[in-house]
C-alpha cells in the first residue's frame, strides 16, 4: 500500500512544474528506513554536509534540513516509545545555554534592529535543536571516533575542489569556487574564509586520526587527507588561516609530546629543513605576496577593521549592559560615517566586526559576552575532564581523541577573533562533543596497564 502511495505521489509530480522533487516521496520513505536501523548514518551524513554548501540545496530542497528533520522525527518517536532515552538529552551545557538565550531574547525585545535581532534568536534556536541531535544520536565511543573520520573526509573534500581549481585549474563541478578580487578559492562553501576555518578545525582530528591509526594503510591514507587539508589552506590565500595552521601543528606536536619517540624527532628535522622549500614551491602564485598586504596601506584591510573598533567603542558605551540586540552589529556599522568612507560600489554596508566576541558584546552587552564566554569555558572544562578521566582508566587513545576535540574547539575559539561565527555549525557540533566525551569518558571501562600498552 505505502509502495503504492509513493509511486503515485512520484508520477503526479513528475507530471507537474515541480517534477524536480520528484525524487522527495520515494528517498524521504528510504531515509526513513534507513535511520530507523542505522540513525548515527543520518547524523555523519548531515556532519559531511557542512562544508558543501554550494551543493546542498537540489530542485530547491536544503538536503541537510530534510535529514536534521527526519532525525527529529526519529528522536521524537524514540521518546514516545520509551522515555528513558531522555536521558541520552542531558548534558552540562544547558544551563548556560538556557541563560546565553534568555539574555539574547531580552536584549532583542529592547532592540531597534528587530529583524536583525530575531533572526539571530531563532539560529541560537536552531543550534539548540541541532545540540540535542548530537546529543541523542552520537552517545557512543564507536560514533565519536568515526565522527573525527567524518570531520576529516568531509573538510578534505571540500578542500579538493579548492586544491583541483587553485593548482590545475580544475573546475570539476563548474561552480565559482573563487572569491572576490583574486582566486581565493572557496571550494564549495560560502567564502575561502568559511573553508579556512573549517580546516582550522579539522587539522588536529587529522593528526589524531593519522597518529592513532591501527594499520600502515589506515595511517597512509589519514596523512594523505591531511595532506589534502593543508594545500586546501594555500588554495585559500587565507592569512589569519596560515598563521592558525602553524599555530594548529605546533599545538598538535606539543598535546602529543608523550607520544613522539626518536623517529617521530628525526622526521620532524627533517620536515623542518624540508618544509620552507616545499612551501615555497607548492604555494600557489602571489600566496607570499599576498601575506604581506595585511600591512599594505593601499588595500586597507587594517583601516577599515579598525574603524569596527572605532564604531563598537561607541556602541558599547551607548547601551553596554543589553547590547542593541543580537547581531545588531552589522546594522550600526551600516549607519556609521565610517561604513560610508569604505563602501563598495554594489556591496552591502552591512559588516559584521570580523570578531565573534565583539559582536556578542555589541549585540547582548556584557550580560552577553558573559554568557557566550561561560558557554564556551564549560565546554573546554568538560573536555578537560574526559581527558582526565580517559587517562586515570588507561584509555590512551580516548584521552588523545578528546584532547584532540578540545584542540579543535581551542583553535575555532582563536579563529573567532578574526570571524564572526556565532552561528557556525563547527561550534555547535564541537559544543555538543564535549558533553558526549564527559559522558563516554565516565562509562568508559578501566584498561590494565597490559592492555594500556598493547594499545601504545
Amino acid at each position: 500500500m505505502l509502495a503504492i502511495l509513493l509511486t503515485s505521489v512520484t508520477v503526479f509530480l513528475l507530471t507537474t512544474s515541480h517534477y524536480a522533487v520528484a525524487w522527495l516521496p520515494a528517498g524521504g520513505a528510504a531515509t526513513m528506513l534507513l535511520l530507523a536501523n542505522r540513525p548515527a548514518v543520518g547524523f555523519f551524513v548531515l556532519v559531511f554536509l557542512f562544508p558543501f554548501a554550494a551543493i546542498r540545496e537540489v530542485g530547491g530542497i536544503k538536503i541537510h534540513w530534510l535529514i536534521s528533520l527526519a532525525l527529529l522525527l526519529l528522536m521524537a518517536i524514540q521518546l514516545y516509545a520509551d522515555r528513558e532515552t531522555v536521558s541520552r538529552m542531558r548534558g552540562r551545557l544547558w544551563p548556560a545555554l538556557l541563560f546565553l538565550l534568555f539574555v539574547n531574547v531580552f536584549s532583542a525585545i529592547f532592540s531597534e534592529y528587530p529583524d536583525t535581532a530575531w533572526g539571530t534568536v531563532v539560529d541560537l534556536l536552531l543550534g539548540g535543536l541541532f545540540l540535542l541531535i548530537a546529543l541523542f544520536f552520537a552517545g557512543t565511543e564507536n560514533t565519536l571516533k568515526a565522527l573525527a573520520w567524518v570531520i576529516v573526509c568531509s573538510v578534505a573534500g571540500g578542500a579538493l575542489f579548492a586544491v583541483l581549481d587553485t593548482f590545475l585549474g580544475i573546475n570539476v563541478l563548474g561552480i565559482d569556487a573563487d572569491g572576490p578580487g583574486m582566486a581565493q578559492s572557496k571550494g564549495l562553501t560560502l567564502s575561502h574564509n568559511a573553508l579556512s576555518l573549517m580546516i582550522i578545525v579539522a587539522i588536529p582530528l587529522a593528526v589524531h586520526n593519522a597518529w592513532h591509526a591501527n594499520s600502515v594503510l589506515v595511517r597512509f591514507a589519514a596523512l594523505i587527507l591531511l595532506a589534502i587539508i593543508i594545500f586546501g589552506m594555500l588554495a585559500t590565500y587565507s592569512r589569519g588561516g596560515f598563521l592558525l595552521t602553524l599555530l594548529a601543528l605546533a599545538l598538535v606536536t606539543l598535546q602529543n609530546r608523550n607520544a613522539i619517540n626518536k623517529l617521530h624527532v628525526g622526521l620532524f628535522l627533517m620536515m623542518c629543513v624540508a618544509a620552507p622549500g616545499l612551501l615555497y614551491v607548492a604555494a600557489p602564485e602571489g600566496y607570499f605576496s599576498h601575506q604581506t598586504t595585511l600591512y599594505d596601506e593601499n588595500t586597507g584591510s587594517i583601516d577599515r577593521r579598525v574603524t569596527y573598533l572605532e564604531v563598537a567603542k561607541d556602541a558599547f558605551f551607548e547601551r553596554p549592559l543589553i547590547g542593541h540586540g543580537p547581531n545588531a552589529f552589522r546594522d550600526i556599522y551600516a549607519q556609521s560615517a565610517q561604513a560610508r568612507r569604505f563602501a563598495k560600489e554594489d556591496t552591502s554596508n552591512r559588516r559584521y566586526a570580523h570578531n565573534t566576541y565583539v559582536d556578542v558584546l555589541i549585540g547582548t552587552g556584557l550580560l552577553g559576552l558573559a554568557a557566550w564566554l561561560g558557554v564556551l569555558i564549560l565546554a573546554l572544562a568538560n573536555y578537560t575532564r574526559a581527558v582526565s578521566i580517559a587517562a586515570e582508566k588507561g584509555q590512551a587513545v580516548l584521552q588523545y581523541l578528546f584532547a584532540s576535540y578540545r584542540l579543535s574547539l581551542l583553535l575555532l575559539s582563536a579563529y573567532m577573533l578574526i570571524k564572526s561565527a556565532q552561528d557556525n555549525k563547527y561550534l555547535w557540533l564541537l559544543l555538543a562533543v564535549s558533553d558526549l566525551s564527559l559522558r563516554i569518558a565516565r562509562v568508559a571501562h578501566p584498561k590494565t596497564k597490559r592492555e594500556a600498552d598493547a594499545c601504545d
